[in-house]
């Protein structure tokens, strides 16, 4: 694991998960405020002008967003948290490059008070999910001193896979897969109780005899045989194209044939998506993409399975004109849809990953 805040990327949720994820992997389990500044400035070799336009998370222009630990702490109580879900507006930073050291330094430490405040309205919004407790008056993030919980648990093994940037790719594709297998129960949960549900992707590996093998044209067709449907002419005449290994991005596929075994039944499709590319991937699943291989006689619920969280301090949606015609479950949506027993069963999935994410001890030095 190799320790960095985003470069290019001023999304809100990402950087809060970057904060839990180093608090995590601290060794004391415990970041504060000063402690994230001096790694984001030592990760910009000391200079505070790369480091200040790095985290332009509010929208603060320079020398005019200087808040105290203690101007949050009286929004907290009175619940007033000023987030937005637009963009920065953070200025051309040649317009501060004279600005002192000292001034950055303090519009630094005043994004991460920002950033503070928002992971108080999480905290508050993941209730008994949530493992870490966050210290306005100290300016601190630890994780929770009692016992982890299996909620707890699970919501490390989301963290981590949402934050992919900070892993070797082979660790991320291990996360990847891990999401997949697990999203069979929430995906279970969303649909009739005696459907049929299949494993359409090619991650997945505890399956022996999957109903769906072979190569990607061999699955299209068998996918248009349960969905009583043809392939597309287009399909046939480019089959060639398909005749790899992958998935095209489809993951679950569950279908509730009626007893006159005629087409016209409800179809589900199921997509899981890792990291920040999820808006992409939400057309990977899509009946737009996918009514190129399949004559579908109707069109299906499609679940978009995120292990990201992306609310506003309030829960709604951060950025809603990026999510299109989908089902979306995030981390908040994932962690509500389980009751004890299927945490236990989730477990059982993630307990590698959560042990070694629990062992993490990267000190200041390294």
């Amino acid at each position: 694991v190799e320790l960095s805040f985003p470069i290019d990327d001023k999304d809100l949720n990402t950087w809060a998960d970057h904060c839990e994820f180093f608090c995590l992997a601290s060794e004391n389990k415990s970041r504060t405020i000063e402690n994230l500044k001096e790694q984001l400035i030592e990760q910009h070799q000391g200079d505070y002008v790369k480091a200040r336009r790095s985290i332009g998370l509010s929208r603060s222009r320079p020398g005019r967003f200087i808040i105290t630990a203690m101007e949050i702490e009286e929004d907290i109580e009175s619940g007033i948290l000023p987030l937005t879900e637009e963009e920065s507006d953070f200025e051309d930073v040649s317009s501060i490059q004279k600005s002192d050291d000292s001034l950055l330094e303090d519009e630094i430490t005043s994004e991460f008070l920002f950033l503070f405040n928002f992971l108080q309205s999480r905290a508050n919004l993941f209730k008994d999910a949530y493992p870490f407790k966050i210290e306005i008056t100290s300016n601190r993030i630890s994780i929770r001193s009692d016992e982890l919980t299996n909620k707890h648990k699970m919501y490390i093994a989301f963290l981590s896979s949402s934050i992919l940037r900070l892993f070797k790719e082979s660790i991320r594709n291990i996360l990847g897969h891990l999401f997949e297998d697990f999203t069979e129960m929430p995906f279970k949960k969303l649909i009739p109780s005696h459907s049929n549900l299949e494993f359409f992707g090619a991650g997945k590996k505890s399956v022996i005899s999957p109903f769906f093998s072979g190569s990607f044209d061999k699955k299209i067709e068998k996918l248009a045989s349960v969905l009583q449907a043809d392939t597309t002419t287009e399909f046939k005449e480019n089959r060639h194209d398909h005749s790899h290994n992958g998935d095209g991005g489809l993951d679950w596929v569950a279908w509730l044939p009626f007893q006159d075994v005629k087409s016209k039944f409800p179809v589900f499709f199921g997509q899981c998506a890792c990291g920040n590319d999820w808006v992409d991937k939400e057309w990977d699943a899509h009946d737009d993409k996918w009514k190129n291989f399949i004559q579908l006689q109707n069109s299906y619920l499609l679940f978009h399975f995120v292990g990201k969280s992306i609310r506003k301090h309030d829960g709604n949606w951060f950025n809603p004109s990026k999510i299109y015609n989908i089902i979306l479950v995030d981390r908040l949506r994932l962690l509500t849809l389980l009751n004890t027993t299927d945490f236990a069963k989730a477990i059982k999935i993630y307990k590698e990953l959560i042990k070694q994410a629990l062992s993490l001890k990267v000190s200041d030095s390294d």
